[in-house]
């Protein structure tokens, strides 16, 4: 009995390779297609939390400074300025205002210091004075802050995202 065995190595067509290739492409494609979403995905939360922390800590701040207030040297109505009369005179006046898009605050005669970040820009601020008298015949002054704030997408679209804010806060007298 003679048998034969071949030993061979067996090739791989044409038609194969292209088979394999095409598959390999289509994962790459899906994959880096996931990569692209998950990228952008991430700035857009990115930009979301940026404003959310910059305006919670501007409302947060300004809030308590509206408490610890005597007054205010505000007519009543609508500004972008709020002047806030203080009990302590190196705090007095201490203002809320914005400067190329920052909104800052000024207590006395220090430096203005910025509260919110350099990631975002306050697109409208506006402080509303509104009082009311209450039953012991004294009048309480409450002020009305409507914010807005945006992030600074640097010409990118998908980061383009703004909020706003409107609470009140009332001066303790």
């Amino acid at each position: 009995m003679n048998s034969h065995i071949s030993i061979g190595a067996k090739g791989v067509s044409l038609i194969e390779l292209l088979i394999y290739l095409a598959i390999f492409a289509g994962i790459m494609f899906v994959l880096i297609q996931i990569f692209i979403a998950f990228t952008g995905s991430r700035g857009q939360v990115e930009a979301r939390v940026e404003v959310q922390q910059s305006q919670r800590f501007a409302v947060e701040t300004m809030t308590q400074a509206i408490h610890r207030a005597t007054g205010t040297n505000n007519a009543t109505g609508a500004s972008s300025t709020l002047s806030l009369i203080m009990a302590s005179s190196t705090l007095n006046p201490t203002v809320f205002d914005t400067s190329v898009g920052v909104l800052r605050m000024q207590e006395g005669s220090a430096t203005p210091v910025n509260l919110t970040s350099d990631l975002t820009t306050v697109t409208a601020l506006t402080f509303t004075r509104i009082t009311n008298a209450t039953t012991t015949g004294q009048a309480t002054d409450t002020i009305k802050i409507d914010m807005t704030v945006e992030y600074k997408n640097n010409n990118k679209p998908q980061l383009k995202y703004s909020k706003n804010t409107v609470t009140t806060a009332t001066i303790k007298q």
